[in-house]
């Protein structure tokens, strides 16, 4: 029987700690050393493809994701990645990693947009149970997506 998953956003007024988790999901004892984090990443350049089937799977299909007319009016310029699409690869990339284990808790945030055609680096930092997971533009470092999850 496969295990339940359960996902819950935390609002980040929600989060007292600096460190992204709620009180009673604290490591405690020594932190890891990032020397001994274990680190996994990835190249990827989203596609408006990739972003229209995204649209249609979840239903969300604000046009700032999905048409480029609409979206070259908006402050962005073009059209913009769901950020649960980069959090699907994400999750793809940490599945992989740890086999069977499934997600009790996850904090993210979106701080900055994510193009078609604009490679990302994808990271996932950690052994479990708490991990981290961002997402970066190769071209300018800039952070699209960053959050910690722990898993079970």
């Amino acid at each position: 029987m496969a295990a339940r998953e359960t996902c819950r956003l935390q609002a980040a007024e929600g989060v007292s700690s600096g460190d992204g988790f709620p009180p009673h999901r604290r490591r405690q004892g020594a932190q890891a050393r990032p020397e001994e984090a274990v680190v996994t990443e990835i190249l990827w350049t989203p596609t408006q493809a990739e972003f229209d089937a995204f649209a249609r799977v979840s239903g969300d299909d604000n046009p700032i994701h999905v048409d480029p007319v609409f979206s070259a009016r908006t402050r962005f310029g073009r059209t913009v990645s769901h950020g649960m699409l980069i959090y699907s690869r994400l999750w793809a990339m940490v599945r992989a990693a740890h086999p069977g284990r499934g997600q009790v808790f996850q904090d993210m945030m979106f701080p900055n947009p994510a193009y078609a055609g604009e490679a990302l680096v994808l990271s996932v930092v950690g052994d479990g149970p708490e991990i981290a997971v961002s997402a970066r533009r190769q071209a300018d470092g800039a952070v699209c997506f960053q959050g910690k999850a722990v898993l079970a």
